[in-house]
C-alpha cells in the first residue's frame, strides 16, 4: 500500500519547509502567489512557530501532503489552555484519497500530545475530521443593520483615523476587555498584531475629541451593497455607540447600504445592538467549520479547576462535599468538590456519567449544555452531582476572530 512507504514527521529543514509551502499555496483556494506571501510572510514568523510545526507526508523523497500547526494560548473562562490550530492540509492532486491526508493529521494529532498541547481547533471541510475526534464547537455570529440604522446611534464626540503600530498596546487592553465572555478566543500578545500588520493596518481607531482610544473596527469591502465589519472593539455601551456610528459613516462614505458585523453575542457591542433595528444570525454547522478536539483529557480537566472553582464558589446551593465520575469515552475522572475547592482522580467514584471526546469539547466550549446531556443519557447522579456538572460546563459563546483564524 501507499501509506505503508510514507515517512510522516515534522520538517526538518527550511528546504522541506519552503517545498511544503509551495504545495500548499499550490492547493489553496485563494491566488497562488496571496497564499503563498502570506505562509512566507506571516506563517513562518508567527509566535510560537517551529519548522516541526509544519507537518509533511514524504514518497520516493519528494512532500506529497503537507499541513502547519500553529501554537496558541485559548480563554475559557479562568482556564488557559495551549491550543495546536491545523490549518493548510494539503495533498498533491494524484496522491488524493489514498489516505494521506488521515496519516497525516492522526501524525499530527500524535504529535501535540507529546508535547502537551490541550486541544486542536481546525475550521475544516465537511464530514472528513470528525473521525480524529474533532466535534463541531465554533458558530458563527453576524449581526446585520442599515447603514441609516447605524447612523442613529448619538455617540460622544469622536474622530476616526486609519490604525498606527503605536495603538497596539490600547487596542489589545480593549480586546482583552470584550473577550471576558468569549469561549475559545486567541490570546493576543504584541506579536500578534505585529506579525498580522498588513491586515491590522486597514483597521480605524475610534477617538474622543482629546485624542483618547475608545474602540476600533476592521473592514472589508465584500461583493455588492455589503460593508463587513471582521472586528470590532469597545469596551462598553458608550464607546459602542461611537464605534458603530463611525462605522456607519465609513459605510455612508463607501456608497454602501448594508452593514454586517462577525461579533459573539456576549460582545459589548451586541448589548447595544439588540436596542436597534438589526438581524442576529447564529450559524451551526454539524461536522464542519470551526471544530475542537481534546488532545490530552486529564491534562485538560486539570487546567479547568481555577474556572470550575470559580463558578461553584458563587453557587450557594451546591453541598461543600461531593464527587461526580466523569467517564470519557471509557475512561473515568473522579471530579471531587469540598468548600469551594476540586481535585481530580483517574479512577472510578459516585455518581457517574457517560459521555465521548467530542462531547468533552463542546460542552468545555459551551456549544452543547449538560442539561441537555442528562436528558438524553443514562446516568446515575444525585441531584447535588446534577447541579454541580450543569454549573461547571455552562452556557458560553465560543468564537474565534476572523484575523485569529489559521
Amino acid at each position: 500500500m501507499l501509506t505503508e512507504n510514507l515517512e510522516i514527521r515534522g520538517a526538518n529543514t527550511q528546504r522541506e519547509v519552503d517545498e511544503a509551502i509551495q504545495l500548499m499555496a499550490t492547493i489553496s483556494r485563494q491566488d497562488f502567489y496571496v497564499a503563498n506571501d502570506w505562509l512566507i510572510s506571516v506563517g513562518s514568523k508567527y509566535p510560537n512557530f517551529q519548522n516541526e510545526h509544519v507537518r509533511i507526508a514524504i514518497y520516493k523523497g519528494k512532500i506529497v501532503s503537507a499541513l502547519r500547526i500553529t501554537t496558541d494560548t485559548i480563554r475559557i473562562g479562568e482556564a488557559r489552555l495551549k491550543m495546536g490550530g491545523i490549518g493548510w492540509v494539503s495533498t498533491a492532486g494524484h496522491f488524493r484519497n489514498k489516505g494521506i491526508a488521515s496519516e497525516l493529521i492522526q501524525n499530527s494529532v500524535q504529535y501535540m500530545k507529546a508535547n502537551s498541547y490541550h486541544v486542536s481547533m481546525l475550521f475544516g471541510i465537511p464530514n472528513f475530521y470528525h473521525r480524529f475526534g474533532f466535534a463541531t464547537t465554533l458558530p458563527e455570529y453576524y449581526v446585520n443593520i442599515t447603514t441609516k440604522e447605524a447612523l442613529n446611534f448619538k455617540p460622544i464626540p469622536y474622530k476616526v483615523r486609519r490604525m498606527k503600530p503605536a495603538d497596539i498596546l490600547l487596542l489589545r487592553k480593549i480586546h482583552e476587555k470584550g473577550e471576558e465572555d468569549i469561549a475559545c478566543s486567541i490570546i493576543r500578545t504584541q506579536a500578534h498584531f505585529a506579525v498580522k500588520w498588513r491586515e491590522w493596518q486597514h483597521g480605524r481607531t475610534v477617538m474622543d475629541i482629546n485624542g483618547k482610544i475608545l474602540g476600533y473596527f476592521l473592514p472589508k469591502k465584500n461583493d455588492g451593497d455589503i460593508l463587513l465589519i471582521q472586528e470590532i472593539g469597545s469596551s462598553d455601551i458608550e464607546t459602542s455607540k461611537a464605534v458603530l456610528h463611525a462605522i456607519g459613516k465609513f459605510a455612508e462614505k463607501e456608497k454602501l447600504g448594508k452593514i454586517q458585523i462577525t461579533v459573539p453575542p456576549c460582545h459589548p457591542s451586541v448589548h447595544l445592538l439588540i436596542h436597534h433595528y438589526s438581524i442576529h444570525e447564529t450559524h451551526y454547522k454539524r461536522n464542519e467549520g470551526g471544530m475542537m478536539a481534546v488532545i490530552n483529557e486529564e491534562e485538560t480537566l486539570e487546567c479547568m479547576i481555577p474556572e470550575w472553582e470559580k463558578l461553584i464558589q458563587q453557587k450557594t446551593f451546591l453541598q461543600q462535599d461531593d464527587e461526580v465520575t466523569i467517564l470519557i469515552s471509557g475512561i473515568p475522572y473522579c471530579v471531587h468538590f469540598r468548600k469551594g475547592c476540586i481535585s481530580i482522580m483517574k479512577k472510578l467514584g459516585r455518581n457517574k456519567i457517560s459521555i465521548d471526546k467530542g462531547e468533552l469539547a463542546q460542552l468545555l466550549a459551551g456549544y452543547i449544555y449538560m442539561c441537555d446531556v442528562l436528558v438524553k443519557k443514562r446516568f446515575f447522579v444525585s441531584t447535588n452531582a446534577k447541579n454541580f456538572l450543569i454549573t461547571i460546563f455552562p452556557k458560553r459563546f465560543p468564537y474565534v476572530w476572523k484575523i485569529d483564524r489559521f
